[in-house]
């Protein structure tokens, strides 16, 4: 695993694209934080990589909003005391 024991931030990861990203990088070791404005989807992406074994929290920020953006970082500080890829 490739990225065991990092963390990675993926912004927009409720869906699409951004929810097949966090979805490798689960699957290659990475504690994911799943960002995104769509709450119900993301909370759904997080679950599903806890539910196949990986760590992940969901935390719902508009990233084009700065303060926003800073205050998931905040979260995700709190919950892994560090980030990899962001």
């Amino acid at each position: 695993m490739r990225l065991a024991g990092k963390v990675a931030i993926i912004t927009g990861s409720a869906g699409g694209m951004g929810k097949l990203a966090a979805e490798l990088f689960a699957s290659e070791g990475a504690s994911v934080v799943v960002t995104d404005i769509a709450e119900k989807e993301g909370e759904e992406t997080a679950r599903a990589i806890r539910d196949t074994g990986g760590t992940s929290i969901f935390v719902k920020a508009n990233v084009a909003i700065q303060c926003r953006y800073h205050a998931s970082r905040g979260r995700e500080r709190d919950r892994f005391k560090r980030s990899h890829v962001g």
